[in-house]
Formats: structure tokens, sequence, C-alpha cells
């Protein structure tokens, strides 16, 4: 054998030998899996869009094919749309497919600092995170690090909001007659004055993807009627006394029906928009309820994060003056999830 061709012989071993070395190198950012274990999710109906998730990146090094500035929404970036299937016990692509959570960007998977699921419209086709649902950090090894979601981290609602505590009383403010007060429901309390009954939950921003709404269901029809959302617990809602109020009180739009208290509340004295007219809500057939919905929001059904529920009110009350406190579920509701990268 000549030198020549003993020199190359050496010189492929040793090419053989790094491209192996290189393809083991547990930093190679060329051969990773994602997956995403979820607890207490439920399946995104109608209205209500889809899930999807992201992970994002630091500061200029967010994708290798595109200039992504800083650790903002922009250095997030999508590794896929996803919903639950119809028992909620499956995570599922949008076609009904079992679920391949790939980035729609060339990234290095080396870099990744935090994973995010979000709730999007139906249709949605934009390159940035729509209403924040989970969040977490990811910690580990070269070989496997994961990411430990919740809600109450600091890029989704930064609360806990275990700490937060609701009572409400049932009073129709839009009609004079007395005998009608448990038509209407109002999160307030009566002391010297009329003051907010919802205490230690935050005030949404109104730039946020979130809105707080107040619920009454009719578990009897199996109907939900919303009261109106908002975003701070110590003013009116949305939609002030409902389209179901009645003529008396205050009318600042001037439409003929009542704003009633300047708090989240509804009255239900006339019938509207499917819901019937003057239903007892002490009957023992309703349930109370306020949700985080997300914003935009297509859906007429609660969202499944309910913070506050009565499951029964009353029955039989006596007056508009007795107060009903609500269960806090925001630690049974929330959903939690856990995102693994395996290289």
């Amino acid at each position: 054998m000549t030198r020549l061709r003993l020199c190359s012989l050496q010189c492929a071993a040793a090419l053989l030998l790094f491209v192996a070395a290189c393809k083991d190198d547990p930093t190679s950012s060329d051969d990773f899996t994602v997956s995403l274990s979820v607890s207490n999710f439920k399946r995104l109906e109608a209205g209500h869009g889809h899930y999807e998730l992201w992970v994002s990146f630091p500061e200029d090094r967010a994708s290798k094919t595109l200039a992504k500035p800083g650790h903002g929404d922009e250095a997030y970036i999508s590794f896929g749309k996803f919903n639950l299937s119809a028992d909620h016990t499956q995570v599922l692509s949008l076609s009904g497919q079992a679920m391949s959570f790939m980035p729609h960007d060339e990234v290095d998977i080396n870099l990744a600092v935090d994973a995010l699921v979000t709730i999007e419209l139906e249709g949605d086709q934009d390159e940035e995170p729509g209403a924040r649902l989970l969040a977490g950090e990811f910690a580990g090894s070269d070989r496997e690090a994961s990411a430990n979601l919740s809600a109450d981290s600091e890029d989704v609602f930064d609360y806990d909001y275990r700490a937060a505590t609701a009572s409400y009383v049932l009073a129709a403010p839009t009609t004079n007659d007395s005998a009608d007060f448990n038509r209407g429901i109002w999160w307030i309390m009566r002391s010297s004055a009329i003051i907010a009954g919802i205490s230690k939950l935050p005030a949404l921003a109104d730039t946020a993807r979130w809105r707080y709404e107040g619920w009454v269901i009719d578990r009897a029809n199996a109907a939900a009627y919303s009261t109106g959302k908002f975003l701070a617990a110590a003013n009116a809602d949305s939609d002030r006394g409902g389209a179901t109020a009645g003529p008396d009180g205050p009318d600042q739009n001037a439409d003929g029906l009542g704003d009633g208290y300047a708090f989240p509340g509804q009255d239900f004295v006339r019938a509207s928009n499917a819901v019937p007219a003057s239903p007892s809500l002490d009957n023992g057939n309703f349930e109370a309820r306020i949700t985080l919905e997300p914003h935009p929001d297509n859906a007429v059904a609660p969202f499944f994060l309910a913070v506050f529920v009565d499951e029964i009110i009353g029955p039989n009350l006596p007056n508009d003056r007795a107060s009903q406190d609500m269960n806090n579920r925001a630690g049974v509701s929330f959903p939690t999830a856990k995102v693994t990268i395996t290289r």
C-alpha cells in the first residue's frame, strides 16, 4: 500500500469518526422531539377556536432563518395548532390526527427559553400569540429539558386566582316591584353603602386578551345566560342592566332600559335574545358563575376557566340583602401542562 493511499484511508476514517461524533452530540439541534402532556384541558368547541403551542428564544437568536428581535411576542415561534379529542383525553391536530409538534421556522432548539399555550380564533393565520393561557420556563440537561406550564406565570395572568373571593345578591333595580328582587343578580355587598361583592380579583387592562364574564346557568333547560363582560369588579360590566332589564332607574343611554347598579350584574325582567322573561333565579334550578373568557370571544357558552361558582342559587332567598358566597374554583378549573424537549 502506498503512503498516499494509507493517508487517504486514515483521513476518511477520521472524517467518519467526526461525523458520528457530531450526530451523537447532545447539543445538536438537528434531531429533537417536542411532546406535550396536559391536565384539566377541555376541547374547544365552535366559537372558542383552538390551542397553539409556542416556544421562545433569546434576543436575536429566535430563528436561524428569520431575524427576530427581543424576548417579546416576536421571539415566540409557533410549534403547531391543536385541540383535544371529544373526551378531552388526547392532544390532536386540527385535522383530528395525532399531534406532532414541530416549529414553523428553522430553530436552534438548544436555545429554547420558555413555552406558551394560547387560545387562537378559528382561522387564525398570524405569527403572534393570542390569548395566553399557560406558560413556563425550560429547565433540564442538554439531553432533555422540560417546562411546567401554569396560568399564574408572569407571562400569562401573573396572579394566583385562588386568593380571590366573591359574593352576590339577588336584586332587580330596574323594576320598582320589590317582589321581583329574585329576577336579577348583582355582584355587590350591602353595608352602609353598596360596594363590590368581589375582592382580590385583579383588574384586566383594556388591551388584555381576556375578559371576566358573569353567568346564570339554567340547569333545567341546559341554557347559559350571560350577565355581561367586565374588566374590574368595582365597575359596571359591558351591558349594565342588560337587554333583559326593566324600564326603571337611571337610563344613561336612553334605550328604555334601566342601568342597574354600577357593578357587574344583570336583571332578567323582560324576555330578550332567547332569555325568558322573569325567571325566578332562586327556584333551585340556577347556578351562578364567573369565568375568564378569551377576547375576542365568538362563543355563546361559558369558557371552562371558572373562577367562581355557586352551584345552586338560593333556594328561596328572603330579600335583596341576602348575600350568597361563591366557591373559588380556580384551583380545579384551571389547566396545567408540561412541554418536554428530547434531543
